[in-house]
């Protein structure tokens, strides 16, 4: 099972947004920030039930960010 998961990671590696250009950000980004930086539609589509429970449940990003 760990070479299954292992395979599947390197698949999805890809996917994943890269660093930040500036190396001060290289912190903790929040998912909205990441997210903003992609333009994958599969990761859009990968993410698509989350972001709808985020509405529905009126999880919206701080304003302070």
């Amino acid at each position: 099972m760990p070479g299954t998961t292992s395979r599947l990671l390197g698949l999805v590696r890809p996917l994943l947004p890269g660093p930040p250009a500036d190396p001060a950000l290289a912190g903790i980004e929040p998912g909205h920030r990441a997210h903003e930086r992609t333009n994958s539609r599969v990761l859009r589509s990968l993410t698509t039930m989350g972001r709808s429970a985020a509405r529905r449940f009126n999880q919206r990003r701080a304003t302070s960010t």
